[in-house]
């Protein structure tokens, strides 16, 4: 579960769709905001489609690299998208902030 206080959102219409509506996906892990269009796609959303603000790059190649690299983790064994095989950094917003990214 995402504890929405300690994530800064680009306006209150954006909380609420992530949070309250959950039309908008957030994924702690990557950094991504998503949508889900039907049962068989889903977009990747580069701005906020209520104030128009640009969202922060996602962060899913960067993700795997790390993983790869620093842990030499075997990616087959990834449960994607639970990340339950992962490092305990690997499973938040923790890598990411780590290296200043």
């Amino acid at each position: 579960m995402i504890d929405n206080s300690k994530i800064k959102l680009c306006c209150k219409k954006m909380d609420k769709a992530i949070f309250s509506e959950k039309i908008i996906e957030y994924d702690i892990c990557t950094r991504e905001y998503s949508i889900e269009i039907d049962a068989k796609s889903v977009r990747v959303l580069h701005f906020c489609p209520f104030c128009g603000t640009k969202l922060p790059k996602e962060l899913i190649t960067e993700f795997y690299d790390v993983l790869q690299n620093e842990y030499n983790f075997d990616l087959n064994n990834l449960d994607y998208p639970d990340f339950k095989n992962a490092p305990e950094e690997m499973q938040s917003d923790e890598w990411w902030k780590k290296r200043g990214l």
